[in-house]
């Protein structure tokens, strides 16, 4: 988990956001994709029953995101808390060959969908 955190530590927080967010994801999706790909070499396909012992770490994570996201508050319409946790879960489902019927979302797919949303842009 450290070096998971230490990446996340080392993201440029003086930068625009949709890279700040693109850099996040990234870190996110490789991270995800690690893990997916050993649980199912080891056949296992599903959340382990009890991971309290790694809620710290997850907090750790949050807090990290959430700080990189706070100077760019006032481009949100969500406050920087809610824009990780979302961030989060939507790389999580995304990046999960599973989850998405094989079809993952690319780094730039989860930042567009993130800071965009999936509107019409002529409505």
């Amino acid at each position: 988990m450290e070096p998971f955190l230490d990446d996340l530590r080392s993201i440029e927080p003086d930068q625009p956001l949709r890279p700040l967010l693109a850099e996040l994801v990234t870190i996110l999706r490789g991270r995800f994709r690690g893990i997916f790909e050993l649980t199912t070499a080891v056949g296992i396909v599903g959340p382990p029953k009890a991971h309290r012992h790694k809620e710290r770490h997850r907090q750790e994570a949050t807090a990290i995101m959430t700080g990189l996201l706070s100077p760019h508050e006032h481009e949100l319409a969500v406050p920087p808390s809610e824009l990780a946790h979302i961030t989060r879960l939507l790389t999580f489902s995304g990046s999960h060959p599973h989850i998405a019927d094989g079809q993952t979302l690319t780094t730039d797919q989860i930042v567009t969908i993130v800071l965009d949303g999936q509107h019409s842009k002529k409505a």
